[in-house]
Order: structure tokens, then C-alpha cells, then sequence
């Protein structure tokens, strides 16, 4: 069974998933551990690194009789327990491409497919319920989930290798807001995602915008970046430029990449924003949103 790793800020940290139901074991790797191969040699802390590194190895912990950890034992996966994708070897190496495609259900087993999510931003969280970063951002994630729940545009899954039992249990304790989708493991394969928690943003064009792996103290604000630079990426096929007279003789240009915003400072996607234009009498303002960047308001024009 593949073990998974997630990454500290300073020294190497791995948390294990066992697969079991309930409690799984969990425990700190550093240099002092004891690393064996499949015969029973022993390798080095700098063969471990370069050896999981990969995606085709997989790693067992052997336990003393007290619990404590004893070794950890370096297997080869065969060919065909690896799900993977040939056309990239890591997660972080998605940026500016298409991503897998995936499937699978939600908690309330609705079905979740990224076809059904053309012309959104969706932002994923890989994680599992013993892994101690991911519970430890969840309060992080459910502020941006705040930010932008009514948002249509954005969509926020928790793909989680945990049973919906295990999640159950977590969530009572560690409530989490992203779309949970229990029994996502090939979901997480098909990414090659190797450390936990993963992050991994979907612009509107369709393809990835950002990937963040390991602790990140700030993953809140480097998400918030990521899905409004992903909010800015229309698809091709969209209309490609307008130009609209603005208040006091000025101009303002408007094109499909442009961040339109209403007076509430949300998010006005630009198929919404032609529409508004057509059908309404708006004006539109240079402004700045709360962190300074350049936006468009668009305002309704009260008439006396």
C-alpha cells in the first residue's frame, strides 16, 4: 500500500496513511531513522530522500511490540500499482496545463466530475484526517471558503483518502467547508500528489494556476491570489474586448482578463458583465480592491 509524506518547513516530516478504518498511525521521520531495502540492507537518510522522491516506491513501517517505530522498509511498486500520469512526474509540474481529468462522489454522494466545471476556478485540497498540517489549515481554508462561497465561479474540493466514517469523525471535531470527496485515492494518483496537504487552483481557461505543497503559514493568502488571478483567465472562446465610456469624459478599457467588480467588491465574471452592460444602465470606476490591485466597479446608474 502507498504511504504518503507531507513536508515541514524546516526538517523532514512524514505522516503515514495505513488505509485502515479508525485511528491511523502517525509518526516523525528524521535522520536517526532506520531505512532498509525489500532485502533487508540498510540504506542511508539521503538514498530515503532520492528513493521517495519518486511515485514508485512504497514504504512500511515495522513497529516494536511497545508501538515505537522500529524501521521503515523500502519496497518497489509493480508497474501496475502505480496510477500516474506518463506526461508530468510531480504535482507542481501541472502549472499552465490541463489537468487530469477527474470523478468521483461527494459526502452526500453527488456526483463530482471536472467536466461539469467548465469556465470555473476550482480549488482543490488534497488531505487525509491523520495528517496534522492538513487539520491544522482547515480554519485558513474555511476563511477563503467564506470569501468566496457565494461566488458561482468558484468551486473548493476536498478530495480526502478517508472513509466517510473517518471524515465524520474529523469534521466533529475539525469542521471543514471545502466539498469533501471520501475515497479519493486514484484522484489523488492521477496528480501524482506526493505530499500532504496538496493545494492545486484551476483557473477558468481550464488549465492549473497554482500548486502549493506542504505547510504553507500563509496558504490563505497565496489561495486568495491564485483564484483571483485564476477568476482574470477567461476562456478563449469568450468575447475578446470592450470598450466603455466612464464618468467625467474618461475611458475605461475593458477586456476579458480585466477584474470587474460590483459595490460590494465581489466578483462580476465577464459573460455576467457583458450581460449587465446590455441590459442595464451602469457605470463603471477605476478602483483599487483591498490589497491594492488595479479593478473595474461597475455601478448602477440611479436616475432622479
Amino acid at each position: 500500500m502507498r504511504k504518503l509524506i507531507y513536508i515541514g518547513a524546516t526538517l523532514l516530516f512524514c505522516c503515514f496513511y495505513s488505509g485502515m478504518q479508525g485511528q491511523q498511525p502517525q509518526f516523525d521521520i528524521n535522520s536517526q531513522t532506520v531505512f532498509k531495502d525489500k532485502d533487508g540492507n540498510r540504506v542511508g537518510f539521503e538514498t530515503f530522500i532520492e528513493w521517495t522522491s519518486g511515485t514508485d516506491y512504497e514504504m512500511e513501517p515495522i513497529f516494536n511490540e511497545d508501538g515505537s517505530l522500529k524501521e521503515i522498509v523500502i519496497n518497489k511498486m509493480s508497474s501496475n500499482s502505480i496510477v500516474q500520469s506518463h506526461e508530468f512526474a510531480s504535482t507542481p509540474e501541472l502549472v499552465e496545463r490541463t489537468p487530469p481529468r477527474f470523478e468521483g462522489y461527494d459526502m452526500n454522494n453527488n456526483f463530482i466530475s471536472l467536466d461539469n466545471y467548465k469556465d470555473k476556478v476550482i480549488v482543490i485540497k488534497f488531505w487525509f484526517a491523520a495528517c496534522p498540517p492538513c487539520i491544522k489549515e482547515i480554519p485558513q481554508l474555511n476563511k477563503v471558503f467564506r470569501q468566496y462561497e457565494h461566488n458561482p465561479d468558484v468551486v473548493f474540493l476536498a478530495p480526502s483518502l478517508d472513509d466517510v466514517g473517518t471524515i465524520q469523525a474529523s469534521n466533529t471535531r475539525n469542521p471543514f467547508l471545502y466539498n469533501i470527496m471520501p475515497r479519493s485515492k486514484d484522484f489523488a494518483h492521477s496528480y501524482n500528489v506526493l505530499g500532504y496537504p496538496t493545494h492545486v487552483v484551476i483557473n477558468k481557461k481550464g488549465t492549473v494556476e497554482a500548486v502549493f505543497q506542504g505547510v504553507n503559514h500563509r496558504i490563505d493568502e497565496k489561495l486568495v491570489g491564485a483564484i483571483e488571478s485564476g477568476l482574470r483567465r477567461i476562456p478563449n472562446d469568450s468575447p475578446s474586448h470592450l470598450e466603455t465610456s466612464a464618468p467625467k469624459g474618461g475611458v475605461v478599457m475593458i477586456n476579458p482578463n480585466s477584474v470587474i467588480v460590483n459595490e460590494q467588491g465581489i466578483i462580476v465574471p465577464f459573460e455576467k458583465f457583458v450581460t449587465m452592460m446590455n441590459e442595464g444602465d451602469y457605470e463603471l470606476f477605476n478602483s483599487k480592491d483591498l490589497v491594492g490591485n488595479d479593478v473595474v466597479m461597475i455601478k448602477e446608474t440611479v436616475r432622479n
